[in-house]
């Protein structure tokens, strides 16, 4: 049965893609070439993080699991229980796990000390950050919460309460933060101001994720295939895959067929903006 790709995430030297069916496609080096690798679930996996080509953390249905540089394996078998759905990972700050029940950080490997534990009655539905003292959780009706190292701050965003918002993203510990989702339009917070502000998205589709390598540079994608990049003053769609209903994003790569079939896409700079050769999922 064919299995949806529903997560990528990736640095120089490794990008993974996860899906359905536990589904796990990795790319080395400068060959975008996919590598099917023996997954440790038949479950879907829903988040993928990669830290560096030998480490790597997912997501999904059946628990978390790990990438150790050779194979995956099951790294908590028990929580399953806890229904995660996205994670982020940081050389320093170690890895966020949200989902449906709580939101769990884990020290980094080879380390005893630290971790944390929340349970939560609110859904998360991204995590981003930038550093040990700068992560970003979003949760389900608009809640958008900031770890500072020691602990959260919590506000609503603006909106729609009947529309929910799909991811955070930013750039570095300077750069603004992004929020995504509803049709119409986006968030932008101000790290000097400390102040929100509406961007127009020039679209009447849902965004369903988000990534940003800087100030004013945002690229999307809507809920039809599209990616778009936002300079800062205007918008323009730089890719499409018009005959599939949806993408999953990062900077490193978007791709997402029917079934997950090998689809081909065009692959942009993300300093210049402009194509450089094609993608082959």
């Amino acid at each position: 049965m064919p299995q949806n790709l529903l997560a990528i995430h990736g640095v120089i030297g490794l990008v993974v893609c996860v899906g359905e069916g536990g589904k796990i496609l990795m790319f080395r080096g400068d060959i975008y070439s996919p590598i099917e690798t023996v997954s440790p679930t038949t479950g879907t996996l829903r988040g993928v993080a990669v830290v560096s080509p030998t480490e790597a953390w997912a997501v999904g249905d059946e628990g978390i699991f790990h990438f150790d540089g050779h194979a995956w394996h099951n790294a908590a078998p028990g929580a399953k229980y806890e229904g995660f759905t996205c994670v982020w990972a940081h050389p320093d700050a170690g890895v966020w796990f949200a989902g449906r029940r709580s939101l769990m950080n884990w020290p980094r490997p080879g380390e005893s000390q630290g971790g944390l534990l929340v349970h939560s009655e609110t859904p998360f539905r991204a995590v981003w950050g930038t550093g040990p003292k700068d992560v970003w959780f979003l949760a389900q009706g608009g809640i958008l919460l900031h770890w500072n190292g020691t602990g959260c701050d919590a506000e609503r965003l603006s909106g729609d309460v009947l529309e929910e918002w799909s991811a955070v993203c930013g750039g570095g510990p300077d750069d603004p933060v992004y929020v995504v989702g509803p049709s119409g339009f986006a968030l932008e917070y101000s790290r000097e101001t400390g102040r929100w502000w509406e961007i127009s998205t020039d679209t009447a589709l849902v965004l369903t994720g988000a990534c940003s390598d800087g100030a004013d540079s945002l690229y999307v994608t809507t809920e039809t295939g599209l990616l778009r990049h936002y300079d800062g003053r205007r918008w323009r769609t730089v890719a499409f895959s018009s005959p599939w209903p949806r993408w999953a994003g990062s900077r490193e790569g978007l791709a997402r067929g029917p079934g997950g079939l090998p689809i081909r896409l065009p692959e942009y700079d993300c300093d210049s903006g402009q194509p450089r050769s094609g993608l082959d999922i």
